[in-house]
């Protein structure tokens, strides 16, 4: 839609605009699932999965309490995904500009899986630190009903005490999903000798 030459010089911008809009479309599907994950890890013995746990929230609050958390989860999912693919091209990007002077499709596989790795891990940092706050309220909305200003307030507080485990979940997820998509990214394109496209273009494709 951009062109070649729009496409290179806003490339960043396409990132966050189609990251953005795709995790928009994904979390209608998700909040659900989500609403059961949150009760039965905080409320022991709630339901033991979505089986028994949808019909157990519509029973108790109807269908809209599958979406209760919504516009939490969208404020943590949407900055999130914009973060992890903007930040991990770029990261890879001027690893193979700055730091590796073999350009990126002459590079073996070994170290192209290496950038995608250490990549994936810096872009988690970044990833923990702009969608930790939403998570704790996604978890205190989904387990409070009638929650007031003064109880996301208190929700808030417990931030410092779990940076740490948002920090190392983000982390491994990225990583994991970075070094995937290359993997695959490189698998298919070894026979056509295709190595340039990242990630992002690989998992949207």
């Amino acid at each position: 839609m951009a062109g070649p030459e729009y496409a290179a010089k806003y490339k960043t911008l396409i990132y966050l605009a189609g990251s953005a809009t795709a995790e928009v479309v994904a979390d209608v599907a998700l909040c659900p699932m989500e609403a059961v994950k949150v009760r039965v890890q905080t409320q022991p013995g709630y339901a033991r999965g979505l089986r028994d746990g949808f019909p157990k929230i519509v029973r108790a609050e109807g269908y809209a309490g599958l979406f209760r958390g919504m516009v939490p989860l969208w404020g943590r999912q949407i900055p999130y995904t914009m973060m992890k693919f903007a930040t991990y091209e770029n990261i890879v990007e001027m690893a193979y500009r700055h730091l590796i002077p073999t350009p990126k499709e002459q590079c073996s596989k070994p170290l192209q899986l290496g950038v995608s790795f250490g990549s994936g891990y810096i872009a988690g940092v970044f990833c923990a630190a702009i969608s930790h706050p939403a998570d704790n309220l996604v978890s205190f909305l989904n387990n409070a009903k009638g929650a007031t200003v003064g109880d996301v307030r208190r929700a808030l507080q417990h931030l410092p005490s779990t940076t740490e485990v948002r920090l190392l979940f983000c982390e491994n997820v990225c990583t994991y999903y970075c070094c995937s998509a290359d993997f695959f990214r490189l698998s298919r394109t070894s026979a056509s000798g295709d190595s340039s496209r990242g990630a992002f273009r690989s998992a949207s494709s």
